[in-house]
């Protein structure tokens, strides 16, 4: 991580990641609880609003592993269609396919947590940095956050306009 904080919307200077702000997560791969405790503002940006049930990353013990790994269809937009949407499997997704939602695949969730344990995947709020299981996460939300993720990500890696 280069730290660089030219273009930060937050306008502090002394050199530390602002988490959120403008020009400032290029670099960053990975979040750790080090980055977070040392080096990252949370307040950077105010995070009261439904954005706090969004995830803002992923940790993960899984060497390579990406959240979009476990899902088994995508839900694309397709106004033609009598429900808004079609379902596409990861390897028949089209450049043109707007990414709306995802299907996880359970079971493949259920192995990673009985070889890695329940801690395998936690995801980070926005708000606070905290790490939560996604248990708990859909627990205080209402929300997956392992499709969250998986849409993000997808997303990110241009797999979607």
């Amino acid at each position: 991580m280069s730290g660089d904080k030219r273009g930060c919307g937050c306008g502090d200077d002394t050199g530390k990641i602002g988490f959120g702000c403008t020009g400032c997560l290029g670099d960053i791969e990975e979040i750790g609880e080090d980055e977070i405790t040392e080096n990252i503002y949370l307040d950077c940006i105010p995070w009261d609003q439904s954005e706090k049930s969004l995830p803002a990353g992923i940790k993960t013990l899984i060497p390579r592993f990406s959240a979009i790994n476990l899902v088994r269809v995508w839900e694309v937009l397709d106004v033609d269609t009598d429900d808004g949407f079609r379902l596409v499997k990861p390897r028949d997704l089209q450049p043109d396919d707007i990414l709306i939602g995802a299907q996880m695949s359970e079971p493949a969730f259920k192995k990673i947590c009985e070889g890695y344990g329940n801690d395998a995947l936690l995801f980070r709020r926005a708000d606070t940095g905290k790490l939560l299981t996604r248990a708990s996460w859909v627990g205080n939300y209402g929300m997956d956050p392992l499709e969250l993720q998986a849409l993000k990500e997808g997303r990110q890696r241009g797999e979607s306009k």
